[in-house]
């Protein structure tokens, strides 16, 4: 298989997981016996001590999105700030997630030199790295004294962000 092919497929795996990151509730994972986490996208909160019952091994979890959050919060800057944050980082992980996504499709279909939208993919890769890592650092303060631990989410949106600016680059070239 030749390195434009592996790029492709590359950038097309880095956009699922881009994608799957951005939605997914668990860029910090709530400590002890509550299950649940913070995400992009929200807060999902399960377990007993919250006053869900469990039926069949299963709880029954809250989930908010950052406008319930800011609502129920009345008036705290910092989650307002947060929530904005993440909002841009949402915006900024779906562009750079559709960018991977053509520039993966392009290269499997045509044999054109992808050069610009390879670099645009390329930076938005990077950008949307930098930003992830960002939002966890501002997410990790905010919630500091609950002690919350990154989880898998990020991990996943990592590998798709490396993933997408080595399939990009591989992927620019003639076939």
């Amino acid at each position: 298989m030749n390195p434009r092919r592996i790029g492709a497929v590359l950038a097309i795996v880095a956009s699922i997981l881009v994608l799957a990151g951005t939605f997914s509730s668990r860029w910090l994972t709530a400590p002890g016996d509550v299950d649940g986490g913070v995400g992009l996208t929200g807060m999902e909160v399960c377990g007993p001590r919250y006053g869900h019952t469990t039926y069949g091994g299963y709880s029954n979890c809250i989930t908010r999105d950052w406008d319930q959050i800011v609502g129920e919060a009345r008036g705290d800057k910092d989650l307002k700030l947060l929530a904005t944050a993440a909002m841009v980082a949402v915006i900024g992980s779906i562009a750079a997630a559709s960018l991977l996504g053509f520039v993966g499709v392009a290269a499997l279909v045509t044999t054109r030199t992808l050069s610009i939208a390879s670099i645009l993919a390329a930076i938005g890769a990077v950008l949307a790295l930098l930003g992830a890592i960002a939002t966890a650092v501002i997410l990790l303060r905010y919630f500091r004294h609950e002690r919350f631990a990154l989880g898998y989410s990020i991990y996943l949106y990592g590998a798709g962000c490396v993933a997408g600016v080595v399939g990009s680059i591989l992927a620019r070239g003639r076939a």
